[in-house]
């Protein structure tokens, strides 16, 4: 602000002379301003032991809450820290109780600043949805179960309004019954109410989703057979209201699979798959106006041209959507986003990240007035790396991604959240040498006007230039524990085998394990799990090759390390890589899930120490997808 005295001086002034300096000044302020930046990344989540899943929300005014799971030795347990607007993280606080395993946290902000979490965990016999709440100011809260017992609930998903509302949703199953989408709601203050099932009796549903508009009023959607194939299926729920029976909006035919789902200030709902078309997955999209009804035929959103899988959507307050999926195509797989100006089409898509190296499992995030975030994982040729790339409101995204993790580790399972003026907040697992730990990364969007124009045109931007780097497979990053949910064959879809596989979204259930067999795992009082479930996707049917290895001590002969004999005795002391079994299976398109006691055949079985599990796939074409790999631990029982 000007003094009295300097502004006096001012008004003594010739006007032209005045309008220069005015001028002058606002070429000062502009210059000023921080250019649009990502910071560099800091590592939220402690030393010591393995973290996985990471999740980030942002409210409206900056503040940003991250959690996420960490293996304390025993057991994962649920973890979170907190950064107000323009701080630092806090040091993490546990959301779990210990002595169980706690997977799959979520977290999701209200407009008040009130946080709220939901994961799963064991109560001894089954997983149980749980969930706690941060007021704004506070900290957390004791956690409370909202799924019953008895059965097993799985991948739980929040979303919470304007005022202090909250809707849960998970997949619920037990032992030789069908799957069930459930959900249940918080009203502002309130305590949960019990849960309500979604989806019908009859058929198996799953990968429920959930979104919540300002004013309460709820979208869920999941996917279920129809006896033959997959469709999305979507309910809605008005703010205090009851859920209405499901709608389907996918096509017959064909499966239909991972949905999401995203809605806007006014109520507008916008839902995106993938869906088999004959020869490639193929994103399509359904969107219902505010008031509205949901459409009769969804519109495809990817071009016909590669499959497209893994989409992601999101809206910001206007209505104005972006969506973003993996494409797959002769040269691997690449980002692309499409937009969607309210009240029009789907534009043509764009592609995000560089060919080169695949790119996969891209997550977007928009802010109330169109600026948009999108992240993925990438292979840099050695390692996976973290990139992003931005599109400001009513521009187009960036024409080079930028990469946000450092090199030297492999980093994965990017996130992403933006906040009420375009600045967003990146968060992702990075190995510090020995563990997997919990990083983040921080956008400041630059930009001084708060209030861009909600209703801009989204045209699409400039095409990444090409990368001229060659093409070596990625080390392969270990991908902390998730549970898994038995495959459905009637959901799988093949796909043509001009294009090679993929293996995606690899995890396990358990990083640490007893052997034994299923019945032994019921009965036993240990706390050690027995055996663990391997979750992987796969874009084709394939045949599966899982190769079980571990590190063993050797002696230095000639260029090789070898096992220790009388004839390199004095040879130096060295670490070699031993393969202790192959298992073969057939693999289908989708998820498919391997439970492990520890058997490699009827007669052989692992020795308590740490393995490595790589996978690897071929198909009819004798086309390889690159592997991948997890590391677990077998104890003693």
């Amino acid at each position: 602000m000007l003094s009295t005295s300097r502004a006096r001086g001012l008004h003594a002034l010739p006007l032209a002379v005045l309008l220069g300096l005015l001028l002058l000044l606002g070429v000062f302020a502009r210059s000023a301003a921080a250019a649009p930046a990502w910071l560099a990344p800091v590592t939220v989540s402690a030393a010591g032991q393995h973290a996985s899943v990471p999740q980030i929300a942002l409210d409206g005014g900056g503040n940003a809450v991250a959690v996420w799971c960490r293996y304390d030795g025993t057991h994962t347990i649920v973890q979170s820290a907190f950064r107000p607007a323009g701080g630092a993280w806090q040091a993490p606080v546990a959301l779990s109780a210990a002595g169980r395993d706690a997977l799959d946290p979520q977290v999701a902000f209200d407009a008040a600043g009130d946080a709220f979490a939901v994961w799963t965990r064991s109560d001894g016999t089954n997983q149980i949805a749980q969930a706690a709440v941060r007021p704004a100011g506070g900290t957390w809260q004791a956690p409370v179960s909202l799924s019953g017992a008895g059965q097993d609930a799985a991948y739980p998903q929040i979303g919470a309004d304007g005022t202090g509302d909250a809707v849960a949703v998970w997949t619920r199953a037990g032992f030789g019954e069908e799957s069930r989408v459930q959900a249940a709601a918080r009203p502002a203050g309130g305590p949960w109410q019990a849960p309500v099932s979604l989806s019908a009796a009859g058929q198996d549903a799953y990968d429920a989703q959930v979104a919540i508009d300002p004013h309460g009023a709820a979208v869920a959607v999941w996917d279920r057979s129809d006896g033959t194939d997959q469709i999305v299926q979507v309910a809605s729920r008005a703010a205090g209201g009851a859920w209405q029976p499901p709608l389907s909006l996918s096509a017959s035919g064909q499966n239909a699979i991972y949905p999401q789902v995203a809605v806007d200030g006014q109520g507008t709902a916008a839902v995106v798959w993938q869906r088999f078309d004959g020869v490639n997955s193929i994103v399509q999209a359904a969107v219902r106006p505010a008031g509205g009804s949901w459409p009769s035929s969804p519109v495809d959103v990817s071009l016909a041209d590669g499959s497209a899988e893994a989409p992601q959507v999101a809206l910001d307050a206007a209505g104005n959507a972006v969506a973003v999926w993996q494409r797959f195509g002769a040269s691997g797989s690449v980002v692309q986003a499409a937009s969607r100006p309210v009240g029009g089409g789907w534009q043509a898509p764009v592609p995000l990240s560089r060919t080169g190296h695949d790119a996969e499992a891209p997550q977007v995030a928009i802010g109330d007035h169109g600026d948009a975030v999108a992240v993925w994982d990438r292979a840099d040729g050695a390692r996976t790396i973290v990139q992003a790339a931005v599109r400001p409101a009513g521009g187009g995204w960036s024409s080079t991604p930028d990469d946000l993790s450092d090199a030297g580790q492999s980093a994965t399972g990017a996130q992403v959240a933006v906040d009420g003026q375009g600045d967003a907040v990146a968060t992702w697992l990075r190995g510090d040498g020995i563990h997997l730990r919990v990083q983040a990364a921080g956008y400041d969007g630059g930009s001084s006007d708060p209030t861009p124009d909600p209703d801009p045109d989204l045209p699409p931007g400039p095409g990444p230039a090409p990368d001229p780097a060659p093409d070596p497979e990625p080390e392969p990053a270990p991908v902390a524990p998730a549970p898994s949910i038995p495959s459905d064959p009637s959901r799988d879809a093949p796909t043509a085998p001009s294009v090679r596989p993929v293996i995606t979204r690899l995890s396990q259930s358990h990083a640490v394990w007893r052997l034994g067999t299923k019945l032994a795992s019921i009965a036993s009082t240990s706390t050690a799990a027995v055996g663990t479930t391997i979750s992987f996707h796969l874009n084709q049917a394939v045949r599966v090759t899982a190769t079980f290895t571990r590190r063993e001590p050797g002696r230095q002969s000639g260029r090789r390390c070898a096992a220790p004999s009388k004839q390199n005795l004095r040879g130096r002391p060295c670490t070699r890589t031993v393969t202790v079994g192959t298992l073969v299976r057939p693999g289908h398109g989708g998820r498919n899930t391997l439970a492990f006691h520890g058997l490699l055949s009827r007669t052989k079985k692992l020795k308590p120490g740490r393995y490595t599990v790589t996978f690897g796939a071929t198909n009819a074409a004798g086309q390889r997808a690159a592997p991948k790999s997890l590391s677990f631990t077998v104890i003693r029982g």
